[in-house]
């Protein structure tokens, strides 16, 4: 299987600051004042792929902070074992935004995770907060993530319905994230392991800055009409632009090709 990808992270339309970050093979915005991100269209041949995105939370420098250390450390675990980066990797991630909240004081400071490693014809993830996963199909796009937030929560237990989960404000208020202490509680990632790929799959990893912008609809249309991967990921971006982009937006796109 080879994987075709791309990736841009941007401040948006009414922020100061980019507390968004991503990274996938290797690549990261190292560079936290740097508004916009973004790779070239490149390819990946039987080798492991291993991405993720990251949505900082705190203001000020604290959310990208926390998102680029998450990125840095996601680094060490190339060539490993998803079972490692579905453990070890997040405690270590929750540990060090903990460690940079006492260091520095910083008591809002954290960042959601959805972290994926792409294989031959499968690929693995696991998510911590609302940074949403999908898998766009035969036309179809298919939230495979669980958003860990309180409206979330309220649509297990049955006290709202599907639709107004849709705009339910408890939206953002996230029950999960990195930066949070054991002692106040032990985080647990959604994880989904070898979900089955084909060519002309396509996963869309993103932070929720673009469907909070852009309905899943319109962004299932423009992924049936726009098959260049690098054009896919530009069109997604300009959508949520032209929308208000209140929030930092960050797009991957990874594109399945036998």
């Amino acid at each position: 299987m080879r994987y075709r990808y791309k990736a841009c992270c941007d401040v948006g339309l009414r922020r100061k600051n980019n507390e968004d970050n991503f990274y996938i093979d290797r690549c990261l915005r190292a560079d936290v004042n740097t508004l916009h991100y973004e790779t070239d269209v490149l390819e990946k041949v039987d080798e492991p792929l291993l991405c993720g995105v990251f949505d900082g939370m705190g203001g000020e420098d604290n959310g990208e902070l926390a998102s680029l250390e998450a990125c840095r450390l996601l680094r060490d675990y190339e060539g490993k074992p998803f079972e490692l980066l579905s453990t070890e990797y997040i405690i270590k991630a929750n540990n060090r935004v903990c460690d940079m909240i006492t260091i520095h004081g910083k008591k809002s400071m954290g960042s959601t995770l959805a972290i994926a490693l792409f294989g031959d014809h499968k690929f693995s993830f696991c998510n911590i907060g609302d940074s949403p996963v999908y898998l766009f199909r035969d036309g179809i796009l298919e939230q495979l993530s669980v958003d860990h937030n309180e409206a979330q929560t309220l649509y297990e237990l049955g006290w709202i319905t599907k639709e107004q989960l849709k705009t339910d404000k408890r939206k953002n208020i996230l029950t999960q994230h990195l930066g949070i202490y054991e002692d106040e509680m032990v985080i647990e990632p959604f994880v989904v392991r070898n979900k089955p790929l084909s060519a002309g799959d396509r996963v869309l990893i993103c932070s929720d800055g673009l469907p909070d912008s852009v309905l899943a609809d319109d962004i299932a249309a423009a992924m049936s009409a726009e098959s260049d991967t690098g054009k896919l990921v530009d069109k997604l971006l300009d959508m949520a632009l032209s929308q208000g982009a209140r929030d930092n937006i960050t797009i991957m796109i990874i594109d399945a090709i036998e």
